[in-house]
């Protein structure tokens, strides 16, 4: 199966999802597919605060755009969490 619209647009990124095991999850494509992250049962909070379990393409976005935003800011650790990003980009704006 290959990634539908909009992730065949041109300078879109697609992302797929990966199960507990590192497969393609059974619902997500596999061609045309930019990077592959988590995407079943991944940890989340909803509106009200409640946490919960995520499952599909859009939790593996997700996780992949926050990868992506630590790579541009220079962020040498890819487990560092938004408020260490938030902290180095401050101090490289004061600088």
């Amino acid at each position: 199966m290959g990634a539908g619209y909009p992730a065949r647009y041109p300078g879109v990124i697609s992302v797929g999802s990966l199960d507990a095991a590192g497969h393609p999850s059974s619902f997500s494509a596999i061609d045309h597919v930019n990077y592959f992250a988590p995407g079943e049962d991944i940890p989340a909070v909803d509106r009200t605060g409640a946490r919960q379990l995520v499952t599909g393409t859009s939790a593996a976005a997700a996780m992949t755009s926050n990868q992506i935003l630590k790579s541009l800011l220079g962020v040498a650790k890819p487990d560092s969490t938004l408020s260490a990003l938030i902290a180095h980009q401050s101090k490289e704006d004061n600088q």
